[in-house]
């Protein structure tokens, strides 16, 4: 009844037809569905035929819910970092993705904010977001890996969002509701994890890699979770655009785009290919933020080589999260030692 009556708020002759189940969320904290729709009066062609629903719906624990974690993370600690997540998400979507959604690179929000439903006999509030269908705009494709080429879409889309919030300013307020250091592995949000860590230098050096990442001179809103499944493609994987921005928040640029080179491309184009894909990712910001009043080359110069600070800093994370993950391979450890010579020449200056 709560989700009929919020669709036809929105859409006031609209009629739901089914609902489609497309996922649960991480650690079963919700549902994404689909929404089918038709309509008891003639409409324009920009009323949606279906909508994205995503319902966030986490465990209580003060009744005795127990989260659960698909590796056994679970805890107040996480459960906590997922509240604020979706607040997160919640405020991206009000907020700051209109910038964005003009231009094709963000669903449309018809709706994010929280309900009143019945649970256990007590009535609680939840998130509700009603998104556009991506499907139904032409980004139907999903893909697990992509070709270096391929992968230049995403990279496109990761330019055109770091371009648009460039800055120097230190202060992360200006990014008001949003993550004041973006990105979901972030060492002070993900302390037990470097405690399960074995040792080892990036273990001892995991807190000068993540200051320097925060405290570099130009920043932007990165998007915190750019790996290949957030991005849905069109038929030729020419075009692209994102979803799930629960970890958006300020950062170094370079932490979008060794976490995505990391999930998108094998192991092998990872060797071959990284440096040439840096080479159109700068290219590409350089040609985005022709218009903005900071010197491009001048963040180049400053990003390139926290590249690999970053791609070390989110190896950090999965060797204490699960060091037999794929992610943990002989690219992630060139990267790391990369990283750790650079720290000890920066020492010795």
């Amino acid at each position: 009844m709560v989700l009929t009556n919020i669709i036809q708020k929105l859409f006031p002759f609209a009629n739901v037809v089914n609902t489609e189940l497309i996922q649960k969320l991480w650690s079963d904290y919700g549902t994404l569905e689909r929404i089918h729709l038709s309509y008891s009066t003639p409409t324009s062609d920009a009323q949606p035929q279906s909508v994205i629903v995503k319902r966030i719906a986490p465990p209580d624990l003060d009744q005795g819910d127990k989260p659960r974690h698909p590796r056994g993370w679970s805890g107040v600690e996480s459960h906590q970092r997922k509240l604020k997540s979706y607040d997160v998400e919640a405020n991206w979507y009000q907020n700051w993705s209109a910038q964005l959604s003009e231009l094709g690179l963000v669903p449309h929000c018809y709706l994010a904010e929280k309900v009143w439903i019945e649970r256990q006999n007590q009535h609680t509030e939840q998130w509700v977001f009603v998104l556009s269908d991506l499907n139904a705009l032409g980004f139907s494709k999903r893909h697990n890996t992509l070709s270096p080429e391929q992968a230049k879409c995403c990279l496109t889309w990761l330019a055109k969002l770091h371009s648009r919030f460039l800055t120097t300013q230190q202060d992360p307020q200006w990014a008001s509701g949003l993550w004041p250091i973006g990105g979901y592995w972030h060492l002070d949000t993900r302390k037990k994890e470097w405690a399960a860590m074995s040792s080892s230098p990036l273990k001892s050096q995991a807190s000068e890699i993540s200051e320097v990442l925060n405290q570099c001179k130009f920043k932007t809103l990165i998007h915190g979770d750019a790996k290949v499944a957030n991005f849905c493609f069109d038929e030729d994987a020419k075009s692209v655009t994102a979803v799930d921005f629960q970890y958006v928040g300020v950062g170094c640029g370079m932490k979008d785009v060794a976490y995505f080179i990391g999930s998108g491309i094998s192991v092998e184009d990872c060797f071959e290919h990284y440096e040439s894909l840096l080479d159109f990712y700068f290219g590409e910001l350089s040609h985005y933020a022709s218009d903005c009043s900071l010197n491009i080359s001048e963040i180049e110069d400053e990003w390139r080589p926290l590249f690999y600070l970053a791609y070390a800093d989110f190896n950090r994370f999965i060797l204490g999260w699960a060091p037999e993950h794929h992610k943990n391979n002989a690219f992630s450890q060139l990267m790391t030692d990369i990283t750790l010579n650079l720290l000890q020449k920066k020492r010795c200056k």
